[in-house]
């Protein structure tokens, strides 16, 4: 994981599983967990592609897993360019951002 080095030396570091649904080409995921600096590509489900094009409308799964120190951070996710909260997550706002919350418990 890129993100590895962040946590290095570390034994309060736990991996957690981010999943998110939407239909797009590239979805990723940024944060208050390194600052807001880089995005973090996530992977497609493959168990959520289908050729059938009655369900072709339905979103796909995409997730990864990220090694973070047990806290509250804020996230959001980034569909094909374009930055979306999840409305199946805690919500915050402050002024006009919005963003996710994730909580990492120990």
């Amino acid at each position: 994981m890129i993100w590895d080095w962040l946590c290095l030396g570390s034994t309060n570091a736990v991996d957690v599983q981010i999943d998110y649904w939407a239909n797009g080409e590239v979805v990723e995921i940024a944060g208050s967990f390194n600052g807001w600096q880089h995005r973090i590509k996530m992977d497609l489900d493959p168990s959520s592609q289908s050729t059938n094009p009655s369900v072709s409308r339905q979103s796909l799964h995409w997730t990864t897993i990220l090694w973070l120190y047990p806290g509250v951070y804020e996230i959001k996710f980034i569909v094909d360019g374009n930055w979306r909260t999840d409305s199946r997550r805690e919500i915050v706002t402050s002024g006009n951002i919005t963003n996710n919350v994730l909580r990492v418990d120990q």
